[in-house]
């Protein structure tokens, strides 16, 4: 038996569901591998304690505030939901929840100003947004539909995915704004299932969520609806060569999905026969950021994107100059990349300049746009580099 003075300070942290920072940290990081960004450890350990003490600080502000709204004295609880019970049985702690909210909050703005600092100012609108989250959600987010099912999957999926991707490159990129797509459906369903058990209590303390704006039914539905989102950003990615083939390792973890679904549509008012569809959405929550990280790692080959453009562009330079005995210009864009970077060859040597993509950005360049084909190299197992330019240099 914890003493109050330690129950009042782990119990808000509710840390069987901090694992959830980890999966996704890992695709953040996985994203990083399978572009050939280089990521320093220390780098990789202080945007993961970022991101931890981001969700230790919304876990014990939405205790805090629970708490001092009522909500906790109302609620059923289960072991996916209804808080932790721990300041209704220590209610004298009540403040050192919130000093953990709020100490844990400042450590975020500590390893924020740390990667502003080392990456540059590009990172602060996302943090705000992230810190907004943390602050504003338990007593103003969730009394509106929409922002109550959507926040935690903004939270977990593009801010905590992209900003950790530019903690450690220092740039944003197009692989990992597409990865944390999973994340975004998936997190807002891991929350969703888990106000059901809640909705009277919810109700009770001013919370307007979707399952009270709209009823179950509806709940019932958008989960479907997020499952297939979720399942269908990686799959279009995959067929449209922003994620490697190997991505689809993430439909391993569509059995748990589906179980859920069906869990859910059966038992939505049925909250003992709910329980274990609930745990079935928390794996599902840990393992698909897992396996979809997996395959990014297994896909990459730890080679930065423009070396391995430059190389590819090479050889198709010194094919065309064999073929014809004329000197050609080539032009690829690098879709991976944040912003385009245009390649092209003159005078036997290949030049590099990054662009903002704009109308006749090649007669900039000085180009004649002549499409005569596309050029794929085996990179990545399915990455392809856009050739718009092969004319003979004048």
């Amino acid at each position: 038996m914890l003493n109050p003075t330690l129950a009042a300070t782990l119990g808000p942290m509710r840390a069987p569901f901090l694992l959830l920072v980890p999966a996704v940290i890992a695709l953040a990081w996985a994203s990083a591998f399978y572009d050939g960004q280089p990521v320093r450890l220390c780098d990789l350990l202080l945007a993961f304690f970022g991101a931890m003490a981001a969700h230790i600080s919304v876990n014990a502000l939405n205790e805090y505030e629970d708490f001092r709204s009522g909500l906790d004295l109302h609620t059923k609880r289960t072991p996916f939901s209804g808080g932790t019970g721990t300041l209704p049985t220590h209610p004298e702690k009540a403040p050192l929840a919130l000093l953990v909210g709020v100490v844990s909050l400042m450590l975020v703005f500590a390893v924020g100003a740390w990667f502003v600092y080392r990456r540059g100012p590009a990172l602060i609108p996302l943090g705000l947004v992230g810190v907004a989250l943390i602050v504003f959600y338990t007593r103003f987010l969730t009394r509106s539909p929409l922002w109550c099912l959507l926040a935690p999957g903004l939270a977990f999926g593009p801010i905590m995915v992209l900003g950790a991707y530019f903690a450690l490159t220092g740039h944003y990129g197009v692989t990992p704004a597409v990865a944390s797509l999973l994340p975004l459906f998936l997190v807002s369903n891991l929350l969703l299932m888990n106000q059901f058990p809640d909705q009277e209590a919810d109700a009770t303390v001013g919370r307007y969520h979707l399952l009270l704006a709209r009823g179950p039914a509806a709940g019932v539905a958008v989960y479907g609806l997020f499952i297939a989102g979720a399942y269908a950003s990686v799959l279009i990615a995959v067929l449209t060569g922003y994620l490697p083939l190997a991505s689809l390792l993430v439909l391993l973890s569509l059995p748990p999905a589906l179980l859920a679904h069906q869990g859910l549509r059966r038992h939505h008012a049925d909250i003992p026969a709910l329980v274990p569809h609930m745990a079935q959405n928390v794996a599902l929550n840990l393992s698909a950021p897992l396996l979809l990280s997996l395959g990014l790692f297994l896909s990459g080959d730890g080679l930065a994107r423009d070396e391995v453009a430059e190389r590819s562009l090479s050889q198709l330079v010194n094919q065309q100059l064999d073929y014809d005995g004329r000197l050609v210009r080539v032009q690829g864009t690098l879709r991976s990349h944040p912003s385009p970077l245009h390649y092209w060859v003159e005078d036997d040597e290949l030049h590099r300049v990054e662009i903002s993509p704009m109308p006749g950005v090649t007669e900039l360049l000085g180009m004649i746009v002549s499409v005569e084909g596309v050029f794929h190299y085996q990179r990545d197992r399915g990455r392809t580099i856009d050739v718009r330019s092969l004319v003979p240099v004048e």
